[in-house]
């Protein structure tokens, strides 16, 4: 005889209005919708399918990953299936105690202390007096609080309410935990206790639902996924599969909106908008001067980048990044912050490389965005955003860290000038 499944989804449906008070009918109406004749098929004003047609199965110890752009139904499904809210329509059984990470604190009460709110949160998540009393000094001792536990909760701080939802998620002896992008709890190493504890639940055989931006995570904790957008399942099957078709699936979005804006560009020339510098054009070589779209990790990656002046501009800076469709993590090197100092850019055409030998990069899809820069405050005097490098995954090995790689910078035999002290501190524009 088979194991009865952790969760089965079949047929899930479930809509939302965009207006307030509209949507507080329309769920009323739903609920009594054989009184009004409402078919919960058909959409009313305003109403939009938050997910359409959901079908789902996760056994006993498995793991599965969702993913998708925000907004595409992954959070909407995390509370449907802890039951936090209901389905429009379709059915959800679940089967043994949920633990579900989506908002950690919910439930608590600021005006209690955090031994009260112990008790609290853990009857909300399923649990008896006697269970939470025999709990209770590991979650204290998980949560680090300290002496503070018996302070009103409304005195702690952010980090040591998450901290203290997290200890009670954890400690209820779930079959199933649904984690919601709450892996980034605290400094580095209570995160390292968070997923070592996680680790330890699943050992026991519980099953895991986990919603992330971050590739590696899913990819690592995960036996499966499924690929949502607005609402429906475009993809289904192993975790690196999975990944792959939402990676590329972005990387088209960004090459539309990117033509888009090319065309609607196309007709303006850099004298008729007075810029002083255009980016002309951005190419991907590899070591033997190709040009092009993957590499692997090892192999040597050049950015060539033409500029054009129109006039001498001064206190320039070149700068890329590479951000990872499916990480919240981005890198860019930039020529000021590279171990160089301000660029002279002269007046004429110019041929800049970033040259990285090697890339260590993660495997992943990676789009890149290239300005130049000018002064201490980073003012944006051209950007393009060019395409996208696939970094290849090699065979056998495992990656589980971040690198910044080594860089050799060609700025064309253009003037240098070394950099005054306070214009080392690019710590406020991380981002371009």
């Amino acid at each position: 005889m088979s194991e009865h499944p952790v969760v089965r989804i079949n047929d899930l449906s479930k809509k939302f209005n965009r207006d307030l008070k509209r949507s507080f009918t329309s769920g009323i109406r739903t609920l009594l919708g054989a009184a009004f004749r409402e078919d919960p098929s058909q959409l009313k004003a305003g109403e939009f399918w938050a997910l359409k047609n959901i079908d789902l199965e996760l056994k006993k110890g498995e793991s599965l990953g969702l993913v998708g752009v925000n907004g595409s139904g992954k959070t909407t499904l995390l509370r449907l299936i802890a039951g936090v809210i209901n389905p429009t329509s379709g059915t959800i059984e679940t089967r043994g105690k949920i633990a579900p990470m989506l908002a950690l604190g919910a439930g608590f009460e600021p005006s209690l202390s955090g031994s009260q709110n112990i008790y609290l949160n853990m009857s909300l998540l399923g649990m008896t007096t006697d269970e939470i009393r025999a709990r209770y000094d590991e979650v204290i001792d998980f949560a680090e609080i300290g002496e503070s536990i018996d302070a009103p909760l409304g005195t702690y701080s952010t980090g040591m309410r998450m901290r203290l939802g997290f200890a009670c998620a954890v400690h209820t002896d779930p079959q199933l935990l649904i984690v919601d992008e709450v892996l980034a709890v605290g400094d580095a190493n209570f995160r390292v206790k968070c997923r070592n504890k996680i680790n330890d639940i699943r050992k026991g055989g519980a099953s895991l639902i986990l919603v992330s931006h971050s590739r590696l995570s899913i990819e690592y904790l995960t036996d499966r996924a499924i690929y949502l957008r607005k609402g429906q399942v475009l993809a289904e099957g192993d975790s690196k599969s999975v990944l792959d078709v939402y990676e590329i699936d972005q990387a088209k979005a960004t090459a539309e909106k990117l033509s888009g804006r090319n065309k609607a560009k196309a007709s303006t020339t850099s004298v008729d908008t007075g810029k002083k510098i255009t980016i002309d054009h951005v190419r991907l070589l590899d070591k033997a001067g190709y040009e092009i779209d993957e590499i692997f990790p090892g192999e040597d990656l050049t950015v060539e980048v033409t500029v054009t002046a129109f006039e001498d501009v001064d206190e320039c800076a070149l700068n890329i990044m590479f951000k990872p469709v499916v990480e919240p993590m981005v890198y860019h090197p930039s020529s000021t912050r590279d171990e160089l100092g301000w660029v002279q850019i002269t007046r004429g055409t110019h041929i800049m490389r970033m040259k990285f030998d090697p890339v260590i990069f993660l495997p992943g899809l990676y789009s890149i965005r290239v300005n130049i820069s000018q002064g201490s405050l980073m003012d944006i005097l051209s950007q393009v955003e060019e395409g996208s490098v696939r970094i290849l995954r090699p065979e056998g090995k495992i990656i589980r860290s971040q690198f910044i790689p080594p860089l050799r910078i060609d700025l064309a035999g253009l003037a240098v000038t070394a950099l005054d002290a306070e214009d080392m501190d690019f710590e406020g524009a991380e981002d371009l």
